[in-house]
């Protein structure tokens, strides 16, 4: 990669003036109380945004961070589409839905700037597998600033990088500060690259105000990318004039950094001096519609995001067809769903701990196993390394890079072991993927589906056994999808794959060995329509995962007595079919909902309230939901019988709801 020419240089100082004059502009706005909300400004770290980006096409993607004014530009974002994005504008990049510091742009490799410090680098690694396994030689770069060096998941990130050879680069801009805290005090290790090669991976530390040094080290760690040689890392010093800025009464005077004192970004030899600076003043002015200011004032007359009424979708209930029908089980359905989709659509891979079945060790051989729940036994025979992808103890790496490989055009299946795992990862899953569309104003997928086991039944204890799905099911953006048989197993994972927004798969420890008769051919579950196992007339019963099974035994044992019940399974549980729900009150008056759960803030509570709020007259007696207690999941065989329900426990509720 040779050096930039004149033209090259221009263009590059041409950037960098672009960028101040941005921030200046926005700096004078926020002053005058024009722009609400946190701004970020990047005035100051200029060379680092250009000296990394000149070095990248429109292909090559980058996930950048809250104080990413300066990356978008330098990627060649519309920096007027960016202004009315900070403003909040209907016609801003991201339609308003963003802000300043959620701007992306697909279009030139742009994957979002992002808010969680140290969200880049999973998404990055991610997107970076997306690159690999097209072949084409393109890269992927994440920016973080010194702060971000705390945060786990970068160190995950990295580590995934470097075990997967992935053509990825850590970009860090060390400006001095950690939010408005000196990093003398907040970085352990003042050699943050020093930290990045004790992952593996070269790193370089370089004068972050000096354009050439970062254009200089960027190249070495874009050839070594390219080549198939890994990842890299960038430390980059550099200044930082402003602090968060947020309308008039937050805007602060320009600071430098606590041990240095403020630096301008080096300017090529031939672009430096007085006569220089006049002929630049023609050759290197910005575009008309690159002007900053052109963008302010384009961007005060456009008009604010508007609010459109809502509209909701109403699906018919589907009674099941009659279909030729082959006994399997739960955990078979599951795999035979993932050869499946895997044969239909090469841009769907897998990745999760020990889902090959083990790589590495003293022998380097895999068992196919695939993992100690065997769902994705074999698939690395049929597909291989880069589409079945071992990783390692990572859960927001595993849970982060399948959010980027979705942004980035694949179909990803991240699998955690146990979804009690969730807790070290829940920052990807409701911070990133489920807010991708959104915030990207309707320009993103994220066909992002997260498998993991959970459940109690099984004696693991607190850690191991936990019903989870109550916290996800609240977060807007996800799909959350509880099969409780071997057929919906199989057709609502088909599913999940071919949607375009993340959807989170629990699937029961206890349901694995269970076996179900599974419609042969191809077989899809649509999300959003329930299920009715059985059909009664006195009460109705919404149960969920492998509380369907013993519903089932409940009301299959109280017909002698004289009680028949409509039992509903959800499916999924966002979305809800609560249609479904309340056709059959309007039959039976009655409800109970079974959970495994604890009943403060669960899916049970919020059916009940649903019905309460908006089928209050069809009940004929109080709503009677059965669940776990309110307390962790015990270990000894007895206490964990005691804690999970039954269907004695649902029996005695149906019986007391129905006869008072």
């Amino acid at each position: 990669m040779s050096k930039p020419d004149t033209q090259a240089l221009e263009a590059a100082y041409r950037q960098m003036k672009t960028i101040r004059e941005f921030e200046e502009r926005l700096h004078l706005e926020i002053q005058q109380g024009q722009i609400a909300g946190f701004t970020h400004l990047y005035s100051g770290q200029e060379a680092v945004a250009v000296g990394v980006c000149d070095h990248l096409s429109d292909d090559d993607l980058i996930a950048s961070t809250h104080r990413g004014h300066g990356h978008c530009i330098a990627k060649g974002c519309d920096i007027v589409g960016m202004m009315k994005e900070i403003y909040g504008r209907a016609d801003g990049l991201c339609k308003g839905k963003g802000g300043s510091m959620h701007i992306a742009d697909f279009d030139k490799g742009m994957l979002g700037a992002n808010a969680i410090v140290g969200g880049g680098p999973p998404l990055a690694t991610g997107a970076a597998i997306a690159t690999r396994n097209a072949g084409k030689g393109h890269v992927t770069v994440s920016f973080g600033g010194d702060g971000s060096c705390n945060q786990g998941t970068v160190f995950e990130a990295m580590n995934l990088a470097v075990v997967l050879k992935l053509p990825t680069i850590f970009v860090f801009e060390d400006n001095g500060y950690s939010e408005h805290t000196g990093t003398d005090y907040a970085v352990g290790s003042k050699d943050i690259a020093g930290r990045c090669r004790g992952f593996g991976m070269p790193a370089a530390k370089v004068n972050g105000d000096d354009y050439f040094e970062v254009y200089e080290g960027m190249r070495e760690a874009v050839e070594r990318a390219r080549s198939g040689e890994g990842p890299s890392a960038l430390e980059c010093t550099t200044t930082r004039f402003f602090r968060s800025l947020r309308r008039r009464s937050a805007a602060l005077p320009r600071q430098g950094r606590s041990r240095t004192a403020p630096r301008r970004a080096r300017l090529p030899e031939n672009l430096r001096g007085a006569r220089a600076q006049g002929r630049l003043a023609g050759r290197c002015e910005p575009a008309p519609d690159r002007r900053p200011g052109h963008a302010a004032d384009r961007t005060r007359r456009a008009r604010s995001t508007g609010r459109r009424a809502a509209v909701t979708r109403r699906t018919d209930h589907r009674r099941v067809r009659e279909l030729l029908m082959t006994e399997t089980t739960f955990r078979q359905a599951l795999n035979d769903a993932l050869f499946e989709e895997m044969r239909r659509d090469e841009r769907v891979i897998i990745l999760g701990e020990d889902v090959s079945g083990g790589a590495g060790g003293s022998s380097g051989e895999r068992d196919a196993s695939g993992g100690i729940f065997g769902v994705s036994k074999g698939l690395i025979f049929e597909f291989g390394e880069n589409r079945v992808i071992d990783t390692p103890i990572s859960e927001s790496a595993i849970i982060g890079a399948g959010a980027g490989a979705a942004l980035a055009g694949l179909r990803p299946i991240s699998e955690i072991m146990f979804a009690d795992f969730v807790g070290v990862c829940l920052d990807q899953i409701y911070n990133q993927a489920a807010k991708f569309r959104y915030m990207f104003g309707g320009k993103a997928n994220c066909p992002l589906v997260i498998r993991t086991a959970m459940g109690a039944g099984m004696n693991m204890g607190a850690q191991h056994s936990q019903t989870i799905y109550p916290i996800l099911t609240g977060v807007p953006g996800l799909k959350i999808a509880v099969p409780s048989n071997a057929a919906d197993a199989k057709g609502l994972l088909k599913t999940a794959i071919r949607d375009d927004d993340p959807v989170v798969f629990f699937e029961h420890k206890a349901l694995y060995n269970r076996k179900g008769e599974v419609p042969e051919g191809e077989h899809l579950v649509p999300f959003g329509e329930a299920a009715m196992p059985r059909e009664g007339d006195d009460c109705t019963v919404v149960a969920m995962g492998r509380m369907v099974v013993f519903a089932e035994k409940a009301i299959d044992g109280l017909k002698d007595s004289g009680i028949s019940c409509d039992l509903i399974d959800p499916r999924t549980l966002s979305p809800l079919d609560t249609e479904t729900i309340f056709e059959s009150l309007e039959h039976t008056g009655r409800l109970v909902v079974v959970d495994e759960s604890p009943p403060r803030c669960s899916v049970a509570s919020d059916i009940a309230g649903i019905v309460a709020s908006e089928a209050f007259g069809a009940l004929r007696a109080p709503i009677k939901l059965v669940t776990a207690p309110h307390a962790p999941v015990p270990f000894a065989r007895e206490l964990e019988r005691a804690y999970m329900p039954g269907p004695g426990d649902i029996a005695l509720a149906i019986q007391e709801v129905v006869r008072g």
